[in-house]
């Protein structure tokens, strides 16, 4: 017999979408303050195998009356029409749901309609999961982490420029694009960042007087910049040509 985990994923580790104001963290006890319908909440983990969840949601409303909520996990969709009592704490029961394979799977929780009162979400309960084999964050982070893509150069190789371009094909408001060398040129990347954005802090300065200690020749210069879509390049050398 499996021996079986529960976990409750707190409410302020959830990404909003879109996240223009119909939601808000609490930071103080971990919970998120829902107040319009048209925002979403979306928690992802990872189940290593295939298993039978139960879920159930925790929150707490402002006032009386009903709310329709709709939880979706993978192609399932779990609706349910719940009566709120002003001031109760809820444990709103979303049954079942299959988790057909081991992998990452997301959990998002919508509402179909405007909301009348604020709802209080305090966290997303997972019963059945397997003993050691799952990971949820549970603590709050509100940024994304960072992809790094590199090519590996042997320790002898003797490299005199690079050359890095990339095209987006997307245009996410959540992150961003960049495009750089080795580690001894990023601080030179953000000391141009600062030194253009006119900073007048004593970090600033200090940052400002980083790059004039970066000589031209190994500064990262912008050659070409196309049109959206088109692709952007970036160069360093450490001679006087620039590829």
């Amino acid at each position: 017999t499996l021996q079986a985990d529960t976990l409750s994923v707190p409410a302020d580790t959830a990404y909003l979408q879109p996240h223009d104001g119909g939601a808000r963290i609490q930071r103080r006890d971990h919970s998120l303050i829902w107040r319009d319908g048209h925002t979403s909440l979306h928690w992802y983990g990872q189940i290593k195998q295939a298993i039978s969840l139960e879920i159930q949601l925790n929150c707490k409303s402002t006032g009386d009356g009903p709310i329709d909520l709709e939880l979706r996990v993978g192609s399932q969709t779990l609706a349910r029409t719940v009566e709120l009592l002003a001031g109760q704490k809820t444990s709103v029961d979303f049954g079942s749901v299959s988790i057909p394979k081991a992998g990452y799977h997301h959990f998002a929780l919508s509402s179909k309609g405007d909301f009348r009162y604020p709802l209080t979400v305090r966290s997303l309960h997972l019963s059945g999961l397997p003993e050691d084999g799952y990971h949820f964050n549970v603590e709050p982070r509100r940024n994304a982490a960072s992809v790094h893509l590199f090519y590996p150069v042997a320790r002898e190789t003797k490299v005199k420029a690079f050359y890095t371009e990339l095209t987006a094909v997307e245009d996410p408001i959540h992150t961003y694009y960049m495009a750089c060398g080795w580690h001894r040129v990023t601080s030179a990347c953000r000391s141009i960042a600062l030194k253009n954005g006119g900073s007048s802090s004593a970090s600033g300065s200090r940052r400002t007087n980083q790059f004039n200690r970066v000589a031209e020749v190994d500064r990262v210069r912008l050659v070409n910049k196309g049109r959206r879509r088109s692709p952007v390049a970036l160069a360093m050398s450490t001679e006087d040509t620039v590829i």
